[in-house]
């Protein structure tokens, strides 16, 4: 048998328990979320001026010192794209979530070169 105090305790456990996947459950949405870089190259035509949520490691960088902007590519396993930063440029090997829309940097003779992302300015 439980005595009283075993019942109270286990009651505690549980609700923390069910509070803590509750907390967890928007989390994991977000990060299920995320658009898959091959995605956009393969849909170019559906992803462009819409705001997509990205996650994926930086691989390259190019920044100018000084000054806030400046390129990285992000590869999510997928595939690679290049990101206009509205911020700091992050260093390579960091993990990151970018927000941003879908650009197109030239078009010529109805094809597409320079698919990018133009990083959401959050500030």
């Amino acid at each position: 048998m439980f005595s009283l105090r075993s019942k109270k305790a286990w009651s505690w456990y549980t609700q923390g328990k069910f509070l803590s996947w509750i907390t967890l459950i928007p989390i994991l949405i977000n990060g299920c979320s995320s658009t898959k870089i091959l995605d956009i190259r393969n849909n170019i035509e559906e992803f462009k001026d819409q705001q997509v949520t990205l996650n994926g490691e930086v691989t390259e960088t190019l920044a100018i010192p000084f000054i806030r902007t400046g390129v990285y590519q992000l590869d999510d396993g997928s595939d690679r794209i290049w990101v206009l930063s509205a911020k700091n440029v992050p260093e390579r090997g960091n993990r990151v979530v970018v927000t941003g829309t879908v650009t197109v940097g030239v078009e010529l003779a109805g094809k597409r070169f320079g698919v990018m992302i133009k990083e959401a300015d959050e500030e």
